[in-house]
């Protein structure tokens, strides 16, 4: 089992025409009916589009198939009383124009743009949550633009590894993470010697367990129990 979601094997594909002069919107609404606030990801096509994609690859993912996405589904059960129900997509952008799943294995690396997780989360009394669990889209080209110490991101297409460059975002669940875990992996993924670092780890370093203390009210001021 990989570690983290944007490596996994899919359990299905589609591969979707994201060429100039259609417009996404029709797309994002029909991928995502039931999402609440969808501003986020239609953010992640519009930079996707800056950087001229062509092609998207949506990847539907099992909740069991990566260890950060089955902790994340445990811990949410722990913390809510309840198994969730998920729908994760997986969204690839390239800059070329192909459209069967056996051209993946021709393209160039270079053609690889990034990804994007995107993550709905349903728990019996009254949660839900869609949120882009992560994503890696590089920088714009403007020429006042300067990031340093960009990593490199490996996302499965496929039978391929590509590579993205760039910070990885996220958005919390507001259960089991909150924007302080999102903001604290985004810096500590620089310095973790495996890359990138969960949020169950990051619990764990702190001692929330989700019984006894919680981390909906962050990571500073933990909240316990009673």
């Amino acid at each position: 089992m990989p570690r983290y979601g944007r490596e996994a094997d899919a359990t299905s594909s589609v591969i979707e025409s994201i060429d100039r002069p259609r417009s996404n919107f029709t797309l994002i609404d029909a991928l995502f009916p039931t999402a609440p606030s969808i501003g986020p990801i239609r953010r992640v096509f519009s930079q996707a589009r800056s950087h001229n994609a062509k092609t998207l690859v949506v990847d539907q993912l099992d909740p069991r198939s990566a260890a950060d996405l089955l902790e994340e589904a445990e811990d949410l059960q722990t913390c809510l009383g309840a198994p969730p129900t998920s729908r994760i997509l997986r969204l690839s952008f390239f800059t070329q124009a192909f459209g069967a799943a056996q051209d993946i294995e021709s393209l160039k690396d270079d053609c690889f743009i990034g990804y994007a997780i995107i993550k709905e989360d349903r728990v019996s009394g009254g949660y839900s949550k869609s949120r882009i669990y992560e994503s890696v889209i590089p920088a714009g080209g403007r020429e006042n633009s300067f990031i340093r110490g960009a990593q490199e991101w490996p996302c499965r297409v496929g039978q391929r590894v590509f590579r993205a460059g760039g910070y990885l975002y996220a958005q919390q669940n507001g259960a089991t993470n909150s924007c302080a875990h999102v903001a604290c992996r985004t810096v500590a993924a620089r310095f973790h010697p495996d890359g990138d670092m969960t949020y169950r780890e990051m619990n764990t370093l702190l001692g929330i367990d989700h019984i006894q203390t919680r981390a909906d009210s962050g990571l500073r001021h933990r909240e316990k129990i009673t």
